[in-house]
């Protein structure tokens, strides 16, 4: 919206701000790539692990400390702040290898994307129980940028 119609609203005027204003619309791109946790995603002398704990909902249900790497294509490593260890996700894979890997505990969403407004990235998780899901979108700083161009 414009400018002025934007600070109207943040004064408190009417909603009839907004249809005497100027609306544009703006594309996004999104790429995501999905990550599961399967009941079987520790080894035998290990004990049982839990999927990433619980977090703030305004964040995806995502532990507000909680970091994320792809070290390979088709792991995610994500740091659980909550109970201090690393987790591992894996993409879902259509091999006959893939069986067995138990039943999908948990299922967290990662990607990245822009608009006019910059790029971004997007952390979110998918309720096993019911699929609904859950984004969060943080855009990146033009500082990180342009550290990751210099190197």
């Amino acid at each position: 919206m414009e400018f002025e119609t934007y600070a109207e609203m943040l004064s408190g005027a009417s909603p009839a701000a907004l249809q005497r204003s100027l609306i544009v619309r703006h594309w996004q791109t999104w790429k995501l790539r999905e990550y599961y946790f399967y009941s079987s995603s520790s080894t035998p002398e290990d004990e049982p692990q839990e999927p990433l704990s619980e977090g703030d909902p305004l964040r995806a249900w995502l532990p507000q400390e909680a970091t994320f790497a792809e070290p390979t294509p088709g792991i995610l490593k994500v740091w659980d702040p909550v109970v201090r260890k690393v987790l591992q996700y894996s993409r879902r894979s259509e091999s006959p290898e893939a069986e067995g890997k138990g039943e999908v505990l948990d299922v967290i969403i990662k990607g990245e994307g822009h608009s006019a407004w910059g790029q971004f990235n997007i952390y979110g998780r998918i309720r096993p129980c019911d699929g609904m899901f859950c984004f969060s979108k943080e855009y990146v700083s033009i500082l990180s940028l342009a550290l990751r161009f210099s190197n």
